[in-house]
């Protein structure tokens, strides 16, 4: 089973300090689904009205689109390494 990530780490490295900080993403999770609820009957109505152009459909999976990315972003890590200084974000 597949769970949305709940931490993000950023961790950047120069020469006069080093900085890692973890932040728990879980907590706007509820921010995010009131969010997504209260826009839901908006999105509803223009979806109806776009349906017959062809914009309905993509419209109202729209929020199943992005749940899928947020899911398949845990594991994410990225590396940026320069000269001077070197940042890390990765996703748990």
């Amino acid at each position: 089973m597949s769970f949305p990530p709940t931490i993000m780490r950023l961790r950047i490295k120069n020469r006069k300090n080093n900085v890692s900080l973890w932040l728990p993403i879980f907590l706007a999770y509820p921010l995010v689904l009131a969010i997504g609820l209260a826009l839901l009957p908006l999105v509803l109505l223009v979806s109806l009205v776009a349906w017959p152009s062809g914009y309905g459909r993509p419209l109202l999976l729209s929020g199943f689109y992005f749940a899928r990315l947020v899911w398949a972003m845990r594991g994410l890590e990225i590396d940026i390494h320069s000269e001077s200084e070197d940042f890390t974000f990765y996703l748990k």
